[in-house]
């Protein structure tokens, strides 16, 4: 042990080992070490002939001291006792919700909170979780937004984030409201399998998004947006947002509004499905809450090729850049109406010549 602690010391073994691994390690030591100088101070071993040297007498602390410094070492959260705790927990509710539901569980925990580690963190924030609530569809009218941030901060003190074991709790409190007569794990599975796995293990989406992303990367429906460039960038111009933090960028609500102005949006796709698909969209930014000019691009061809190679016009058996095509045409005279329009709207009125006779006068006077 000593060795091994030597080694980490120095750094020989600092490559081979995670980070966290060395810190349980190294308080496994100072824990055996306290252990170690209790057992010698109870049974009066320093007291034999085989008493240690005098500078090791000296370096051992008083047992109070020893205990409490144990005591904190126990409790910290990396030690190998909380984290024994931790799996003694997490096998609990295996048994009670399956292996499948809990990796379900775990996996949203991960992707919502941003943490590699699930145990011993506190990280999930009230935004992220009702971000979570929405891209799964989970509200309804019995589970309001306002409901569910009831559930995240009661009991939560002077913080804003919740660790894995109270998401579970806050799911199970949602999966009674939908399954009332059911023992909660068993809604909690049934939650979980019907409503969180089916959006979170879906493969066939996972290839169509990849699917969509080659087709904007295709040569022809390149060359189509480049055509019409000047087109879509007014576009872009007219619906990004214009506050401080999305600066410059296109938000998902006005995508969704963009939609829903030339009738996209309810007639052939929903808002959550568009949603969705703007959120799929390749970015640096979580969750992609907004999208510079080439990402609302990307965007717009996902909706072009959902509507049109729907059910809807799938019988057209239109190609990606002719859906494309179709999408534009069908946006261009609605987009420069409504340009027409609005600048109309927007032109200062001219004065009557009464008015301007009248104030001419006035001037002179």
């Amino acid at each position: 042990m000593e060795e091994e602690a030597e080694l980490i010391k120095t750094g020989s073994l600092s490559g081979q080992f995670p980070e966290n691994l060395i810190k349980i390690k190294t308080k496994e030591l100072e824990i055996l070490r306290a252990e170690l100088a209790l057992l010698l101070q109870e049974y009066n071993l320093l007291k034999n002939k085989q008493k240690p040297e005098a500078h090791f007498i000296s370096e051992i602390p008083k047992p109070q001291e020893l205990l409490e410094t144990k005591h904190s070492i126990e409790s910290s959260p990396n030690s190998t006792n909380s984290i024994k705790n931790e799996e003694d927990k997490v096998e609990k509710l295996k048994r009670k919700i399956g292996q499948t539901t809990f990796d379900s569980l775990r996996e949203v925990f991960l992707m919502y909170s941003g943490v590699q580690n699930y145990l011993l963190v506190d990280k999930l924030e009230s935004m992220l979780f009702n971000r979570f609530l929405a891209d799964f569809n989970l509200y309804n009218s019995l589970v309001t937004k306002a409901q569910a941030d009831v559930y995240f901060f009661k009991g939560l003190k002077g913080g804003r984030s919740i660790n894995f074991w109270r998401f579970v709790e806050i799911l199970i409190k949602l999966a009674k409201i939908d399954y009332p007569d059911k023992e909660k794990y068993k809604a909690l599975q049934d939650y979980a399998t019907e409503k969180i796995e089916p959006r979170l293990n879906n493969e066939k989406d996972k290839a169509k998004i990849k699917r969509l992303h080659e087709i904007y990367l295709s040569q022809e429906v390149k060359g189509f947006i480049n055509a019409n460039k000047g087109l879509l960038e007014d576009i872009y111009e007219r619906y990004k947002s214009s506050d401080v933090v999305h600066a410059n960028r296109m938000r998902i609500q006005g995508f969704v509004n963009l939609l829903a102005k030339y009738e996209f949006i309810p007639s052939h796709i929903s808002s959550p499905l568009a949603a969705l698909l703007f959120r799929s969209v390749p970015s640096t930014l979580l969750f992609n809450d907004s999208l510079l000019y080439e990402g609302f691009v990307e965007a717009c061809v996902y909706v072009a090729l959902e509507i049109y190679e729907g059910p809807q016009f799938s019988s057209f058996g239109l190609s990606p850049a002719q859906c494309l095509k179709t999408w534009i045409d069908y946006l261009i005279p609605r987009f420069e109406e409504y340009i027409e329009v609005s600048s109309k709207e927007s032109k200062p009125k001219e004065s009557s010549p009464k008015l301007k006779e009248n104030g001419e006068k006035s001037a002179e006077v």
